[in-house]
């Protein structure tokens, strides 16, 4: 989408000081000036773009299949808790221990494609690593169990949500495995619409998966990469300067003034994961978070959950959290949530599907 679209769209979003500036004040004020509610978020249409499949997972769900492992259920206790990078890698980690069977990804991914729908999420990117071996069996098995388990979602069936795919290339990659991400998403074009640059931060270099993101580029996947969850503000100016199409968090950017400066210069759009962040300590608080200034410098940004399990969160909440903190309007809250359609990595029938979602909702809402 043309960064002259997300542009105008974005013309209506601005924070204001308080919260309270956004709301309706006397008996003629119009309801596009109120302060959305949560209730009002969750009727919105909104668009997903930074959700991993894992972390996503349903946690009544993930309970059941620890079967009383009492090492993984303390781990699993985190949930909606502070907790540092490390102490989310060690989650992780246990997902991945818990969801070793083929029918435990179907199931997981199919719940996550309902959970996403029942939130009213229209458009999701999934964001899964292209497999391993599940019990011994190839890895084409894991590939196909995240397909079945979303073509399975009853929200998909009656085409209440629609879902793509981001392949991961995690920081724990050498670069040869870094490209076989990239050919195995080759074999799945019909799902997977981006390659994304993930994992632990402090491990690496963006050099070394270079070759294999700009192969990506070449062979017409969209990039997304996670940039400045720690301060390495010259690798963050790298990335910014390999002009990805997205950029995931960013949350420390500010604190670097060249680097602050080659994101707003780049125009970028930032997926920004509010609760993540502060609940990782990133940021003390919502109110504090540097997307304030992003929307403030008519910045593109797309709210997004990231791990909505662990971090006990749901992209309503997500949306509400931004509008209370930064003294959204609705009507302002609304154009932020079909900006992010904009920014999506769908191909064009369905962008112009979303366009219309978007124009019936208008009316509807505001």
């Amino acid at each position: 989408m043309s960064d002259a679209r997300i542009a105008r769209t974005l013309s209506h979003v601005r924070p204001h000081r308080s919260s309270s500036s956004s709301s309706a004040s006397g008996a003629g004020a119009s309801s596009v000036d109120e302060a959305p509610t949560l209730a009002w978020c969750r009727r919105l249409p909104k668009v997903e773009l930074h959700a991993h499949s894992t972390g996503s997972a349903r946690v009544e769900t993930v309970l059941e299949l620890c079967k009383g492992n009492a090492d993984d259920l303390a781990v699993m206790d985190r949930r909606g808790k502070q907790s540092t990078l490390e102490e989310c890698w060690a989650w992780f980690a246990c997902l991945r221990r818990i969801c070793d069977r083929v029918e435990h990804m179907q199931r997981l991914c199919r719940e996550v494609v309902d959970d996403f729908a029942a939130d009213g999420v229209v458009y999701l990117e999934l964001r899964t690593g292209p497999g391993r071996e599940l019990q011994g069996r190839p890895r084409e098995d894991f590939q196909q169990a995240v397909l079945d388990g979303i073509a399975s979602s009853p929200a998909v069936q009656r085409g209440e949500i629609i879902v793509r795919l981001i392949y991961l290339i995690e920081r724990s990659d050498d670069a040869a495995r870094a490209m076989d991400v990239v050919t195995v998403a080759k074999r799945y074009r019909q799902m997977v619409v981006g390659i994304d640059l993930a994992g632990d931060p402090t491990l690496g270099d963006l050099e070394i998966w270079r070759p294999a993101l700009e192969e990506a580029r070449a062979a017409g996947f969209r990039l997304t990469i996670h940039c400045c969850e720690v301060p390495n503000y010259e690798e963050a100016q790298r990335m910014v300067a390999m002009r990805p199409d997205r950029l995931g968090h960013c949350v420390l950017m500010h604190h670097d003034e060249e680097a602050w400066r080659c994101l707003l210069e780049s125009g970028v759009p930032v997926e920004v994961c509010l609760s993540s962040n502060v609940a990782t300590g990133s940021v003390p608080s919502v109110a504090a978070h540097n997307a304030r200034a992003l929307l403030g410098a008519g910045h593109p940004i797309s709210l997004c959950t990231d791990d909505k399990a662990l971090f006990d969160t749901t992209s309503s909440q997500e949306h509400w959290l931004a509008a209370t903190n930064f003294g959204l309007s609705r009507r302002e809250g609304f154009e932020l949530s079909r900006a992010a359609s904009l920014q999506a990595f769908a191909e064009p029938e369905v962008a112009e599907r979303l366009a219309r979602i978007f124009q019936e909702a208008e009316a509807e809402m505001l």
